[in-house]
């Protein structure tokens, strides 16, 4: 951001422009109201683009307006078929809403687009908050053996998460660990920092707080 204000003493910025840079800044800043405005203006300046209600959503939704992010999602889906972003977002309102009965259309549309991947992860979250925890385990384990290194990260994060979330510690170290290898493996840094913070979330839970302190370090150093 503080290269595009540069960048804008040195030229006018377009209205699009202008909006745009104080919508994101504003998302990023947690200014949700102000984001809520520019996307607003930048919606009916552009109506026929998917951009605009795709961020305005994630404005309202901050505020706690999850149903008018429902909407303002499918209108950017409507606008742009082909983007999944729309859709990826649309499936993690419908997450928190409790709306799973509406989930299956949209995860077919995006395995439509040739991202299984994307609709394994939101597939999986749905599966375990219905209690089906082996629908999940086997849709999060087919991510971490899939052929690329970011998904097969994601997918032992998202494992993880979950034999964490059912109490299973033993199991999730053992994913974590392994995920973790990989990422250092793949020369992913970032990945594995968050990784080694899970870990130490799960010893801080088991009030063990040597592992903790040391995998908090190793996050440190990884990302230096």
């Amino acid at each position: 951001y503080q290269r595009a204000l540069e960048a804008a003493g040195k030229r006018r910025l377009t209205t699009r422009e202008e909006l745009q840079l104080r919508g994101t800044y504003a998302l990023d800043t947690g200014d949700y109201p102000i984001a809520e405005a520019a996307f607003s203006e930048l919606r009916r300046l552009y109506p026929n683009e998917y951009g605009p209600p795709h961020y305005l959503a994630q404005a309202v939704a901050m505020q706690g307006r999850l149903d008018t992010a429902v909407e303002l999602e499918r209108e950017a889906s409507a606008k742009s078929p082909d983007a999944t972003q729309p859709i990826v977002a649309l499936l993690g309102y419908y997450i928190l809403l409790g709306r799973f009965e509406d989930a299956p259309g949209e995860l077919r549309k995006l395995r439509e687009l040739d991202s299984a991947a994307l609709a394994a992860e939101r597939e999986g979250a749905i599966d375990f908050l219905q209690g089906n925890v082996a629908g999940a385990i086997a849709l999060f384990e087919g991510l971490r053996a899939d052929s690329a290194a970011l998904r097969r990260s994601h997918g032992a994060s998202l494992l993880g998460a979950l034999f964490a979330e059912s109490g299973q510690y033993e199991q999730a170290i053992t994913v974590y660990q392994a995920g973790l290898s990989g990422d250092l493996a793949a020369g992913m840094p970032e990945q594995a920092a968050q990784k080694y913070l899970a870990l130490a979330r799960l010893y801080s839970d088991r009030e063990e707080p040597v592992p903790v302190r040391n995998y908090c370090l190793e996050a440190i150093r990884v990302l230096r």
